[in-house]
């Protein structure tokens, strides 16, 4: 069927075992009505408002192909998604649904709150079972409203209609950070007017591998970047949009087990949070820490540490430390911060030595090594050194 602007409600009411093929193009905005056997396909480009199912004639006897905004099924009628998406899916009871591979369900909502899935195609961000009777998957128990009768016209207003359409979609936040396997977020979505008669909207994400969204509930997976957008049922052309990124999940371990310990059990990309005095001023009270994955180590208010850090791990970050460095002859602790990698952040630390006599040999601040390495990427800003003979030799 072609040129569908604003055709009304469509029929479909074959009772044949094979479904009859109904194609559809141009822009559907009332209901399209299915029942016994069909086979629907939204052409590229179609614009289709809503699917209502009822009364099937079989399993496998509705099969729907291209895009669709939103199916509602309102009996228990099976459903089977040949191709394509449908961006919301409504079932007002336990009904079974058939999504081929491939082929995708964004949001599936019920009033039964459940519905059998199978086909091997994704529903909710979740893939189904290849076989129809093998699983049964949970979905967002939401009643479906029954419609409210339409009133008989009277007088001189019989046979006419008011419809206000939706003339934008705004939407709050319009960007959102969150982070993987962390808590959720929400987007509000407005319509404008405020009267439009048609307010529903469908919500889609343009890579569910990272962030989905269903009815603005948006969950993050894994790292990157995703758009979520939504849009009006109404009227397919206003949409808006809200751009999720998604950040690796961070560990924080606390100095409580001490930093010796949280060196050795952090991983690349975790922050060790440095708090209170670690060692004292004695001989035997500094610590030489050995850092060999590009970890944080950020210092809390406060916090000393008594010892040297040998950086041996591109991309390590020390922040906010309160150093206190022996300093004295050629063993490991004669400097405040070896550094034997290419890359490192050392910013906004308090470097001192105490009596530097008292130990003998000079003691320098940070030394890159090899001795001076040209190669090295460093970011070495906003520090304080005091006592050193050399702060930063390298």
């Amino acid at each position: 069927m072609s040129n569908g602007a604003n055709v009304g409600v469509l029929t479909a009411q074959p009772r044949l075992e094979t479904p009859i093929a109904v194609g559809l193009q141009g822009t559907f905005s009332n209901d399209v009505a299915l029942s016994g056997s069909v086979k629907l396909t939204a052409e590229a480009g179609a614009v289709v408002s809503n699917v209502k199912v009822t009364n099937a004639a079989s399993p496998d006897a509705i099969q729907l192909a291209g895009q669709f905004a939103s199916v509602s099924i309102t009996d228990s009628s099976p459903v089977t998604v040949v191709s394509g998406t449908v961006a919301k899916m409504a079932t007002a009871t336990a009904s079974s649904v058939v999504v081929k591979q491939g082929a995708v369900v964004t949001s599936l909502i019920s009033s039964a709150g459940s519905a059998t899935l199978s086909g091997g195609g994704t529903v909710n961000g979740n893939v189904t079972t290849a076989t129809p009777t093998s699983s049964t998957i949970p979905v967002i128990p939401i009643p479906i409203p029954t419609p409210a009768p339409t009133p008989t016209p009277s007088g001189g207003d019989r046979g006419s209609t008011s419809t206000v359409a939706v003339s934008a979609i705004t939407v709050t936040p319009s960007t959102m950070t969150l982070t993987a396997g962390g808590a959720t977020g929400t987007i509000t979505a407005t319509i404008d007017p405020s009267d439009a008669t048609n307010k529903n909207v469908t919500w889609s994400s343009s890579n569910t591998a990272v962030a989905t969204v269903v009815g603005g509930v948006v969950t993050p997976l894994t790292a990157g970047t995703a758009t979520n957008t939504v849009t009006s049922v109404a009227d397919g052309t206003k949409t808006a949009m809200v751009t999720v990124t998604v950040d690796e999940a961070v560990t924080t371990i606390t100095t409580s087990i001490g930093l010796t310990n949280a060196i050795a059990t952090a991983i690349a990309g975790d922050t060790i949070l440095v708090s209170g005095t670690l060692g004292s001023a004695i001989a035997d009270g500094y610590t030489a820490y050995e850092v060999t994955k590009a970890v944080t180590i950020k210092g809390l208010s406060g916090n000393k540490v008594y010892g040297t850090f040998n950086l041996k791990a591109d991309g390590i970050t020390l922040g906010g430390l309160n150093v206190y460095s022996r300093g004295g002859g050629s063993d490991s602790l004669k400097n405040a911060v070896n550094v034997v990698s290419n890359s490192v952040n050392i910013t906004n630390c308090a470097f001192e030595i105490g009596n530097k006599a008292a130990v003998g040999g000079v003691a320098n601040g940070v030394v890159i090594w090899p001795y001076g390495n040209a190669t090295s990427s460093l970011n070495i800003t906003g520090n304080t050194f005091t006592g050193y003979d050399v702060t930063v030799p390298g």
